[in-house]
């Protein structure tokens, strides 16, 4: 894959931070951690976003079915009260 340079503000304390991670972890710079850990990050964030949707999904199919079937019953003709001696209709 090509690699591209993309001009991007960023505060100097991330580069710092990323510079210092990038070390500690064995990346030859900073620049070179940022771009794995964004790689990364971007795999898990889909990820998490895709979960987070079939999750949605379910949650609003499980809540129609409970509306659906609170209607159904709702909806249903109710019995005759029982009469009582003396009433009428």
């Amino acid at each position: 894959m090509a690699k591209v340079q993309y001009k991007i503000r960023v505060e100097e304390g991330l580069i710092a931070k990323l510079s210092e991670l990038g070390a500690r972890c064995g990346y030859s710079s900073g620049n070179e951690f940022a771009a794995v850990a964004l790689s990364e990050y971007a795999d898990l964030l889909a990820d998490l976003l895709t979960e987070l949707k079939a999750g949605r999904q379910a949650m609003l199919a499980q809540q129609r079915e409970q509306l659906l079937g609170k209607t159904s019953t709702a909806t249903q003709p109710k019995s005759q009260p029982k009469k009582t001696r003396g009433q009428t209709d």
